[in-house]
C-alpha cells in the first residue's frame, strides 16, 4: 500500500515519530519536518528512523511539498501550517496519525472525545474491561500513538481510544463499534478560532463510527449541538429520566432499567464523575460487562494524577492540584466540586475563550484568584471586578501569596483554565511543580 510513495511527515512528536516509523516499516520513503533543531539532531528515536532511510528538515528549510503522494499531519500542526497549506493547496491527500493507523486497524474499538473527562473516562473503561476479563487497551490521545500500538501487535484487545479535537479534524475512517461525546465546552480557540469550528471537530466522531454503532452524548451537549448531528441519532447520558441513561444521584439505570447503585461516595450527588461513569458504563455495556461487574471494577478505579487532586492540608488550609484543568468549563467544574472557600491559582497560555462565564460560577465560592503566565491580564479584566485578582510572575509566587490569606477550612486549588506552556513543559511537569512547592511551603507563616 505504501511501497515506493513519497510521504511527508509534518511535526515530529510522539505522533509524527510513530508515524513516519509505522510507513518506514511498510516501504514509504518518508521525509519529515519538524522546526525544533536539536528534536532531528539528537533524538534517539528519530536517530533510529535514520537508520531505516528517513530524512528530516527544518520547517524553515525550502521543501517542494508537491512532490510528495502523501501528507501525514501531526495533530499539534494546524492547517495554517506552510507546509499543511501547500499541500492543501497542491490537492495532496493530508492525514492524520490517527486516521493512518485506522485505515489497518481491525480490533474491536471504542472513541471518546469531550472538552472535559475524556482522558478519566478512557482510563475508568480500560480498567473496567480489563478487570471484568476483557482485555483492554488505552490508546490514542491519552499516551502511546495508534500507529505504534499496531506495530506493537495488540491482536484481540478492545481498542478504548482517546480523540482530540485536532485528531478528530483529520480523522475519516468508519473503525469505532462505539463512540462518547462527554461535553463540548469553550476550548482550543486559538486554534478552531470559532466555537462552531470546535464542535464541528468533536462531532466529527459520528462519521466515524461503523454501521449502527451506538453514539453517546451528554444530554446538554446534544441538545446545544443537535443541528451539527445532521440526523445521526445519539443517545443520552445525564440526571434526567428521558436519557438512555440515567442517574436519579443514587443509583444509574440503562433504558429505563437499574444497573448498579452508585458507591458511597457519589451518592445524593450530580457531579461529572457520575457522568463519565454513566458514558463509560454506557460503552462497557457493548462490550458486554454487567452492572454489578462495572461497580466491582469501579470501586478499585484510581483518577489519573492533576485532577482535582488532594496533594495536603497545611494548618487546616486543604490544597488541590487540578492542573488537568485547562478549559473554562473544567474549572468551573472544580470549584463547584469543593466545599468552603476557594483560592484559585489560574491562568497559563490563553486559549481564545472569554473567562467572564466564571463569574456566576466564582460568586459565593471563590474568595480570591492569583493569576499567571500570558492569560493573567486578561482573567483580571474579566473578573478582576467580581472578585480579587492579582497577577503573579510565578506559580510559586502565587502558591506564597494564596498559602499567606488562606485560614482554617479554606482551600487552595490550582485550575488554571489555560494550557501550560508558556511556564511549563505540559500539564504533568505543572502539577508536578505545584505539589513540590506545596511540600515546601513552611508552617506557621500567617500573622
Amino acid at each position: 500500500m505504501y511501497q515506493g510513495r513519497n510521504v511527508l511527515v509534518i511535526g515530529l512528536g510522539l505522533s509524527g515519530r510513530a508515524a513516519a516509523g509505522f510507513l518506514l516499516k511498510r516501504g514509504a520513503r518518508v521525509h519529515g519536518i519538524d522546526r525544533d533543531r536539536e528534536l532531528l539532531a539528537s533524538h534517539e528515536e528519530i536517530k533510529g528512523l535514520y537508520n531505516l532511510g528517513f530524512s528530516a528538515s527544518l520547517e524553515s528549510e525550502p521543501l517542494d511539498v508537491g512532490s510528495f503522494d502523501l501528507v501525514v499531519v501531526s495533530p499539534g500542526v494546524p492547517q495554517t501550517n506552510p507546509c499543511y497549506a501547500a499541500a492543501l493547496s497542491a490537492g495532496i491527500e493530508i492525514i492524520g496519525e490517527m486516521e493512518l493507523a485506522c485505515r489497518h486497524m481491525n480490533q474491536r474499538c471504542f472513541g471518546i472525545t469531550g472538552s472535559n473527562g475524556k482522558t478519566t473516562t478512557t482510563m475508568l473503561v480500560t480498567h473496567v474491561l480489563n478487570h471484568s476479563g476483557r482485555k483492554a487497551r488505552a490508546l490514542g490521545n491519552i499516551g502511546m500513538p495508534l500507529t505504534e500500538a499496531l506495530d506493537a501487535h495488540c491482536d484481540g484487545e478492545i481498542l478504548v481510544i482517546e480523540l482530540s479535537s485536532w485528531q478528530l479534524e483529520t480523522l475519516h475512517a468508519r473503525v469505532f463499534d462505539a463512540g462518547a461525546i462527554l461535553n463540548i465546552t469553550p476550548n482550543h480557540l486559538d486554534r478552531h478560532k470559532t466555537m462552531l469550528n470546535y464542535a464541528r471537530a468533536k462531532i466529527n466522531l459520528k462519521n466515524c463510527l461503523k454501521v449502527d454503532a451506538p453514539l453517546f452524548m451528554g444530554k446538554v451537549c446534544r441538545e446545544e449541538f443537535e443541528q451539527l448531528l445532521e440526523g445521526v441519532p445519539a443517545k443520552t447520558f445525564g440526571f434526567d429520566s428521558s436519557c438512555n441513561v440515567y442517574s436519579d444521584r443514587f443509583r444509574v439505570y440503562f433504558e429505563k432499567e437499574s444497573a448498579f447503585e452508585l458507591p458511597s461516595e457519589f451518592q445524593g450527588k450530580a457531579t461529572h464523575d457520575v457522568e463519565n461513569m454513566m458514558a463509560g458504563y454506557a460503552l462497557c455495556r457493548m462490550a458486554g460487562v454487567s452492572g454489578e461487574e462495572f461497580l466491582a471494577a469501579q470501586e478499585t478505579f484510581r483518577k489519573p494524577p492533576h485532577r482535582i487532586e488532594f496533594v495536603k492540608k497545611i494548618e487546616g488550609v486543604a490544597y488541590y492540584d487540578d492542573s488537568k484543568g485547562t478549559s473554562i468549563a473544567a474549572v468551573e467544574k472544580a470549584v463547584i466540586a469543593l466545599e468552603g472557600p476557594i483560592h484559585l491559582i489560574a491562568g497559563g497560555v490563553h486559549k481564545g475563550a472569554s473567562y467572564a462565564p466564571w463569574r456566576e460560577t466564582f460568586r459565593g465560592r471563590v474568595s480570591h484568584v492569583y493569576a499567571i503566565g500570558q492569560a493573567a491580564s486578561q482573567i483580571k479584566s474579566d473578573v478582576g471586578d467580581l472578585v480579587p485578582v492579582e497577577m503573579h510572575s510565578s506559580l510559586g509566587a502565587a502558591l506564597e501569596s494564596a498559602a499567606l490569606r488562606a485560614r482554617p477550612g479554606e482551600n487552595v486549588l490550582l485550575s488554571p483554565g489555560c494550557s501550560s506552556y508558556d511556564m511549563f513543559k505540559d500539564y504533568n511537569h505543572r502539577g508536578d511543580e505545584f505539589q513540590r512547592l506545596v511540600s515546601e511551603l513552611k508552617i506557621g507563616k500567617k500573622a
